[in-house]
């Protein structure tokens, strides 16, 4: 079946629950005007191809594509998959010619073969966020969709990118349901949601960036010593030498030596703190275990991949 180079510039176009065969069916280069343009519930067990071609709103809402799908169209507002399932190929990745598409709608689907799609050439993140209707639950199950096909066909790089995304947007829908749920639980649910944006998000891109935990590190490390400089000022806060401290160390020395031991949970023991400055080196030595594991973590992961 070729619809190759037609034009629909008015009218309903409706292709609803129709059945393609195992034939190559194609509507390359086709513009289908400005025309809503309906193949939901179609069921296609060849090659399917709209190549090059232009339109405002394509839909395939519960269809059943089962060979290869051609979606490297030429511009669009919005394709629309919607719980629909995939069995073969499902291809979005430009090659000679760029991809113009506004809005990407994966919701739902069952997705049993491939997705070719690039996360910068495509603007993946513009596709799924743009989307005005969709919850951010929804947002963040097709972020999880395409991390698992970029994991599958070996881009582990745009797999990072649409974790991170499908994290961020878990956190958002967590923070909103339970937000409803009262004033308490309101409380609760935002300080859990700023523990995690704090610490998971911003502190290492929910373990896909070591070199973002890394200088996490640093700054937790130098924040502490810059407390210790600054609390003796205000309050009975001393770091205190065992060994009569041989090298004469300034307190800015002591503060930087006594914060790098705590926070690595090395404890030589020639320097100990004494006062307040107790609970803020507990404080510290948590903290130091947290990172480092989480150090750990990001880098095993990049590695063994």
């Amino acid at each position: 079946m070729n619809f190759n180079e037609s034009e629909f510039k008015q009218g309903k176009v409706n292709f609803r629950n129709s059945t393609f065969g195992t034939g190559y069916n194609t509507f390359e280069n086709v513009d289908f005007g400005p025309n809503d343009v309906q193949f939901d519930g179609l069921v296609s067990e060849g090659h399917l191809s709209f190549k090059g071609c232009i339109f405002d709103s394509l839909s395939f809402t519960d269809s059943r594509l089962y060979g290869h799908c051609d979606f490297r169209i030429a511009k669009g507002n919005t394709l629309d998959f919607s719980y629909s399932i995939f069995k073969d190929i499902l291809d979005f990745e430009p090659t000679d010619n760029e991809v113009h598409l506004k809005t990407l709608k994966i919701e739902g689907i069952k997705n049993m073969g491939k997705i070719f799609i690039s996360w910068g050439t495509n603007k993946v993140h513009s596709l799924i966020t743009s989307q005005p209707d969709s919850s951010l639950f929804s947002k963040a199950e097709q972020f999880n969709i395409l991390k698992e096909s970029f994991n599958s066909n070996g881009k582990y790089s745009s797999e990072d990118k649409a974790y991170v995304s499908f994290k961020r947007f878990e956190m958002k829908a967590q923070l909103e349901r339970d937000s409803k749920k009262g004033p308490l639980n309101s409380i609760r649910a935002n300080f859990i949601y700023g523990f995690q944006w704090l610490v998971f998000d911003k502190a290492g891109l929910f373990a896909t960036a070591p070199l973002r935990v890394f200088t996490s590190m640093l700054v937790v490390l130098s924040f502490f010593s810059l407390i210790y400089i600054a609390l003796p000022s205000f309050v009975h806060a001393e770091i205190v030498s065992s060994v009569g401290d041989p090298d004469h160390l300034s307190l800015v020395e002591r503060s930087f030596y006594h914060s790098a031991i705590t926070f690595f949970t090395i404890g030589y023991g020639d320097f100990y703190p004494s006062g307040h400055v107790r609970w803020l080196s507990s404080a510290e030595g948590w903290a130091g275990v947290f990172l480092m594991s989480y150090f750990t973590v990001a880098f095993v992961r990049k590695i063994l991949r």
